[in-house]
């Protein structure tokens, strides 16, 4: 039976063989071509995703296979060989899940990045290249971590919080009327660690995440295209020789690093610049 994984990993060319090994990418393509580029490793993310779940819920019936067969060994034969066979498929499991570990890519790409590629590229013009540096890593790695705190309980609960700093977009895009885009969005996250002692004596562990993404927005309109109609104090607003220029940042939390940031909310930020400015 083929693999749908493998199948679409066997598509992909130097460049995107560089970016699922190393997570990142920085370049300036046509739309198309970014298009392109994203689009079958994201379809084979979110098969890898529903892959890496299934195999996950195999490990545990397998693990619970193993502990009955240990008990049921004793003097059986048939057991034994029963619990060598869940060993060596223990084994190619764990295997396999590490293999898509490895080919892993942050939800970002699928949830934001690629809806708004889209988008992007009926709004600019065919021959504009967009430089977009882009990082699909773990969110959460030793690279991004800033610091650590404890709450110095000497009792119980036990709390041990950790931040990561995680930039993970930039983007520069003219679109069809001349206007600049830039987008700069970094994540800022807050692990906490909890440990617990429950009336009964039963140490219980948790873990509570909490993502504030930060979302940076720069729009640049043409003065010979635009002029400004009204301000509504959701921007700054500065003028070079060129442009007006609309500057915002905004901040959304959520609670789990496999979200990420609604693209229409993008979409409905970038609605009100415009909703500022009349075309002359």
């Amino acid at each position: 039976m083929s693999n749908p994984i493998l199948n679409i990993y066997k598509t992909l060319d130097k460049e995107q063989l560089q970016f699922v090994q190393s997570k990142t990418v920085d370049a300036s393509f046509k739309m198309k071509r970014w298009i392109e580029f994203m689009q079958p490793i994201a379809q084979m993310d979110k098969l890898n995703d529903r892959s890496r779940s299934k195999k996950s819920i195999g490990l545990i019936f397998i693990i619970i296979g193993m502990v009955i067969s240990l008990f049921l060994t004793f003097g059986f034969l048939p057991f034994i060989i029963v619990l060598v066979g869940l060993t060596i498929l223990l084994i190619i499991q764990i295997k396999n899940l590490n293999t898509l570990k490895r080919l892993d890519i942050g939800n970002h790409l699928r949830l934001f990045l690629m809806p708004f590629l889209v988008v992007l590229k009926e709004e600019s013009d065919e021959n504009a290249k967009a430089r977009i540096k882009f990082d699909a890593s773990p969110p959460i790695s030793d690279k991004k971590l800033v610091k650590t705190t404890d709450n110095n309980n000497s009792g119980y609960p036990k709390v041990k919080t950790s931040f990561y700093n995680y930039p993970w977009l930039e983007a520069e895009v003219m679109l069809a009327d001349g206007t600049a885009l830039q987008l700069e969005f970094t994540d800022f996250i807050a692990k906490k660690n909890i440990t617990k002692r429950g009336s009964s004596g039963k140490i219980k562990y948790k873990t509570k995440v909490k993502i504030k993404h930060s979302i940076g927005l720069k729009i640049s309109f043409r003065k010979d295209h635009y002029q400004i109609e009204n301000k509504n104090g959701n921007f700054i607003y500065t003028d070079s020789a060129e442009y007006h220029q609309f500057k915002t940042k905004k901040k959304l939390i959520t609670f789990s690093i496999d979200e990420s940031i609604p693209f229409n909310d993008v979409l409905g930020i970038i609605s009100g610049a415009y909703q500022d400015v009349k075309a002359i």
